[in-house]
């Protein structure tokens, strides 16, 4: 399957569709949202790279990730089910309009959420609002534009839409290109939701993923050596050894 594919977004769909936990995980993030919902992260840029290039790329094992155009419910009130916990201290107060849930291994028979017996973390949805995007966007819309702007890395820039799987679409032509040449590079270093030493996640992105890493995607000359517009300048930029 290639990148141009018109049947990609369904493939992709399908095989989400086909984790034993999906319907759990959609129903969760349905009753706790409103408005559009878009499945992003690894799950889509993962399962679209194993479609495309033909190699297991652990779409399997990767957490949920979901933006929503909306309102996201607060924990204390989150709808959950089959042993997923809401994290109520999560973001610290930096998503206010965000939620993250857990599912926690069980198989000890004395563990109970409220327990002292230390659970293991085995899944886990995060579910990003739309408003909590934008107050780390320059120019915000409230629309996915913003969360394909902010994402750190290029092979991050792509969201399917998950409100109907029968007519699935596929957003990003910055997340595509990067996922058909298998090259991540830097999408936004300075707006990144949280704090990334940026050039190391990418480094560690690209090597998991089998790609090739390249630096930012927007080309200017470099402060340390102002005759060679050949290197990606970087905020800050004191020395070679601070290039990427």
């Amino acid at each position: 399957m290639k990148a141009t594919d018109p049947g990609l977004p369904t493939a992709i769909m399908q095989k989400v569709m086909a984790h034993a936990d999906f319907h759990v995980v959609a129903d969760i993030v349905r009753r706790n949202t409103s408005g559009k919902i878009y499945l992003v992260g690894g799950k889509v840029y993962r399962t679209a790279i194993e479609l495309i290039h033909g190699y297991k790329c652990n779409s399997e094992g990767v957490d949920w990730d979901f933006l929503c155009i909306g309102e996201v419910v607060e924990p204390r009130r989150a709808y959950v089910r089959d042993d997923w916990v809401p994290n109520e201290g999560e973001y610290d107060g930096s998503k206010a309009n965000s939620m993250c849930l857990k599912h926690y291994s069980t198989s000890n028979s004395n563990y109970t959420p409220q327990s002292i017996f230390s659970p293991t973390i085995v899944k886990k949805i995060d579910i990003i609002g739309i408003k909590d995007v934008m107050l780390a966007t320059a120019n915000p819309t409230g629309q996915l534009e913003d969360y394909l702007n902010i994402v750190p890395l290029t092979v991050q820039s792509i969201a399917l839409s998950a409100d109907s799987a029968s007519y699935p679409s596929l957003y990003g032509r910055v997340g595509m290109k990067s996922i058909e040449t298998r090259t991540v590079a830097v999408n936004n270093e300075i707006g990144a939701l949280g704090r990334l030493n940026v050039p190391k996640y990418l480094r560690q992105k690209a090597e998991n993923l089998q790609f090739y890493y390249a630096g930012s995607n927007i080309k200017r000359p470099c402060n340390c050596f102002p005759n060679d517009t050949q290197l990606l300048w970087r905020l800050g930029c004191q020395s070679k050894l601070t290039h990427i």
